[in-house]
């Protein structure tokens, strides 16, 4: 009876070791593997509830499944993007511009922005952790609420206003006038009025696309009439002309009458420039060499289009009193000279920056072209009270060259606004001159209607503006 009792007694404590045994392995065994969903799935409903504190990814410890879990494939790369969706839904419903989202110590998701592959660096750190190094990148101002739910976005935009102050080279020296009792003395030409230096602008504005790697461009820059004076007076008339005025007439009287055996000669010279642009731009950043991370040069390449217009006017007048007004001009005689040159065509360059400072930078920016030029020339013979010699007009198409060259330097005075200063040379070739219309023989009409075009202009002046990135 005992020994049944004993043997009872171990039974039970068999059953119940077995069925401890079995409680603990079972969930080991049967537990069921976290649900995971792929990045390009939404956020979960109830990742959506609740405040946006409630809202933030758990600490890692909360989500981080049984060691167990992990024994199918892949279940980590799962998990990393699953804690990626959750982070992104919160930087996109509660985190503000410029925001660092909380991240667990430990956590496997890479707060590293992903790299451009084609640039080497991440759209938004194009020239590195220096806000000055912006002068030319920004991120762009938030978007602007819009009537009826729309946005403008203001993106990548900059420009520029700079004043200008430029001259062009002496033009060619064409002899007008010389003493009747000394042949041999040049008194006037051309090359006297020469042009003055004067005051203009430039307007520059454009956009930067994708990492800020591509971008288009538009320029336009003129300045005021350049213009040059140059006289001589004699009491005794004795101020004639070298230029042959045999056969030809103004009005009634012989074209002699007004040049010739003259009080007074006088040359007046306008010239007017103005230049318009649009360009495609390709910049790349070259390693960075701060400790800021701001790199040291950039270098933007330039193709586009330009157009220039180059207007220059040239009159020779002569008088037969002290003043040009006497008689109401009937004793003052004018040649009146003016050309037109209008290029459009096609130009590359290049833009180098150098940081030596990260607020300050040295650049230059060459460029060179090849345009079709159409030349208009108008050659007008005329007296102060309106009696007529010749007027002639021609017209003449030609292959024009433009080099280009400004070297300057600019200060970032905040992350978004810099200041410059530039020197800018610029040459023109083969263009029309007003001073190499004029024929030695006015009689010689037909001759005027081959207009020559062997001319070269040179002009050069300085910039002093600001740039500004929206």
């Amino acid at each position: 009876m005992r020994l049944a009792w004993l043997v009872s007694v171990a039974v039970l404590l068999l059953g119940l070791a077995s069925s401890s045994r079995a409680q603990q392995a079972e969930p080991f065994s049967l537990l069921p593997l976290p649900t995971l969903s792929p990045p390009a799935v939404p956020p979960l409903a109830s990742d959506r509830a609740g405040s946006p504190a409630q809202r933030r990814p758990a600490p890692l410890d909360a989500v981080q499944p049984p060691r167990a879990a992990f024994a199918e494939p892949g279940a980590d790369r799962r998990l990393n993007a699953r804690m990626t969706q959750i982070s992104d839904s919160f930087a996109s419903e509660g985190a503000g511009v410029g925001e660092t989202l909380p991240v667990p110590a430990g956590s496997p998701v890479s707060t590293s922005p992903s790299l451009d592959p084609s640039m080497g660096l991440a759209p938004g750190e194009f020239l590195g952790g220096s806000p000055y190094s912006e002068a030319l990148n920004t991120s762009g101002v938030p978007p602007l609420a819009m009537p009826w739910g729309m946005q403008f976005r203001p993106g990548f935009w900059f420009g520029s206003l700079s004043g200008l102050i430029m001259t062009r080279d002496a033009p060619n020296a064409l002899s007008t006038t010389y003493n009747a009792s000394n042949v041999n003395t040049n008194l006037l030409d051309t090359g006297m009025a020469r042009s003055n230096w004067a005051g203009g602008g430039q307007v520059m504005f454009g956009r930067w696309f994708g990492p800020q790697a591509y971008g288009l461009q538009f320029i336009y820059w003129g300045v005021g009439t350049m213009s040059g004076f140059a006289n001589v007076a004699d009491p005794n008339h004795q101020l004639s002309t070298p230029l042959n005025l045999g056969n030809v007439n103004i009005g009634s009287n012989s074209a002699t009458f007004y040049f010739d055996n003259a009080y007074q000669h006088a040359i007046w010279r306008s010239d007017s420039f103005n230049n318009f642009e649009w360009n495609a731009l390709r910049r790349a950043v070259f390693a960075p060499a701060f400790t800021c991370g701001a790199p040291r040069l950039l270098f933007t390449g330039i193709a586009g289009v330009r157009y220039f217009r180059f207007t220059d006017n040239l009159i020779f007048g002569s008088v037969n009193s002290p003043n040009f007004s006497d008689d109401g001009g009937a004793l003052a005689g004018y040649l009146n000279t003016g050309v037109t040159n209008s290029l459009v065509g096609f130009q590359v360059g290049a833009r180098v920056d150098y940081f030596v400072l990260p607020r300050v930078r040295l650049y230059a920016m060459p460029k060179f072209g090849l345009y079709g030029n159409q030349v208009n020339m108008r050659e007008h013979l005329y007296s102060g009270d309106g009696q007529q010699g010749f007027d002639v007009l021609a017209r003449r198409s030609t292959v024009s060259t433009i080099g280009q060259v400004d070297v300057g330097a600019g200060y970032q005075i905040t992350p978004r606004f810099s200041a410059y200063v530039a020197y800018r040379l610029m040459g023109v070739t083969r263009v029309g001159l007003a001073d190499n219309q004029i024929p030695p023989f006015l009689a010689d009409q037909q001759s005027m209607q081959n207009i020559k075009t062997n001319g070269d202009l040179i002009l050069h002046g300085v910039l002093i503006g600001g740039m500004y990135n929206f």
